[in-house]
C-alpha cells in the first residue's frame, strides 16, 4: 500500500513540472512582442503659438477661396502640313482631328500666353485596288498623324491675376554693427489652363505623286480656333446668407 501511495505522489510531480513547462513556453512567445514594442520610439511635443488672421471686411461678408476666371480667350492658329498616302488614292472619306494640349503658360507682367501641344489627325480614305474600264474597286484605309504647333498670344484680363513677384519682401536692418535680414513672401498661386473648344477649317490639296516610291502627297492647309480658360484661385468676400 505505501508503494501505492508513493507511484500517486511522484505522478503529481510530474504533472506540475509539465504545467510550469507550459507556463514558460507562454511566456517565452510574448517575448518577439515585448521587443517589438521597445522599438517604438515616443516624444512628447510642445505646443506652438498661433495667431487669428483677420481680415478688414465689412459686416455681412465671409472670406472664402475659390477659382477664378482669369480671362478666356479664342487663339486662332494657322497649320499646314503634308501627308504622304499609298498611291492612287479615290478620295479621302473623312478627317477626325483632336486637340492635346501639352503646355500652356502665362507671363501675367507681361499679358503673354505661350502655348504648345499637338493635333491628332485621324485620316480615313480610300486606296484604289482595281480598275476596269468606267468602274473603280477601292479599299478603305485609316491612319493617324500629329501635328504639332506652338504660338504666343497676348491676352487681356476679365480679373487681374495675383502675381507673386509683388508679394516678396524684403528688409535690412543695420544696427551696432550687426545686420538683420527681414524678409516675407506670400505663396504664388498657379494659374490653370482648361481647353474648352475647338473648331477646325482645313483645305486638302492633292501637291504630287511621287511613281518611283508609289506615294500620293497631300497638302493640308488648316485654320485652328481654341477657346482657352485660364483660372486662378483667389480670396473673395462673398455676402453671407441670413
Amino acid at each position: 500500500m505505501r508503494r501505492h501511495r508513493k507511484h500517486r505522489h511522484h505522478g503529481h510531480k510530474v504533472e506540475k513540472i509539465e504545467e510550469d513547462k507550459e507556463e514558460i513556453v507562454e511566456i517565452n512567445k510574448e517575448e518577439p512582442q515585448q521587443k517589438e514594442e521597445e522599438n517604438i520610439s515616443v516624444r512628447i511635443l510642445t505646443e506652438c503659438n498661433s495667431d487669428l488672421v483677420k481680415f478688414s471686411i465689412k459686416a455681412g461678408f465671409i472670406p472664402v477661396r475659390m477659382p477664378v476666371i482669369i480671362t478666356e480667350v479664342v487663339v486662332n492658329i494657322d497649320l499646314e502640313n503634308i501627308v504622304s498616302l499609298e498611291r492612287p488614292i479615290v478620295h479621302i472619306d473623312g478627317i477626325k482631328r483632336r486637340v492635346r494640349l501639352e503646355s500652356c503658360r502665362l507671363i501675367p507682367e507681361t499679358n503673354k500666353l505661350f502655348l504648345n501641344g499637338t493635333v491628332i489627325k485621324s485620316i480615313q480614305y480610300t486606296k484604289e485596288k482595281d480598275r476596269c474600264d468606267d468602274s473603280i474597286s477601292g479599299e478603305v484605309k485609316n491612319m493617324t498623324i500629329n501635328v504639332p504647333f506652338r504660338c504666343v498670344t497676348r491676352v487681356k484680363y476679365i480679373v487681374q491675376p495675383i502675381l507673386s513677384g509683388k508679394n516678396r519682401n524684403l528688409k535690412i536692418v543695420d544696427k551696432n554693427n550687426e545686420i538683420t535680414l527681414i524678409e516675407s513672401y506670400k505663396e504664388e498661386e498657379e494659374v490653370c489652363c482648361e481647353l474648352v473648344h475647338a473648331k477646325f477649317e482645313e483645305l486638302n490639296m492633292v501637291d504630287k505623286i511621287d511613281a518611283a516610291k508609289n506615294m500620293q502627297r497631300i497638302k493640308q492647309k488648316m485654320v485652328m480656333h481654341i477657346t482657352v480658360r485660364l483660372i486662378q484661385n483667389q480670396t473673395l468676400f462673398v455676402l453671407k446668407e441670413t
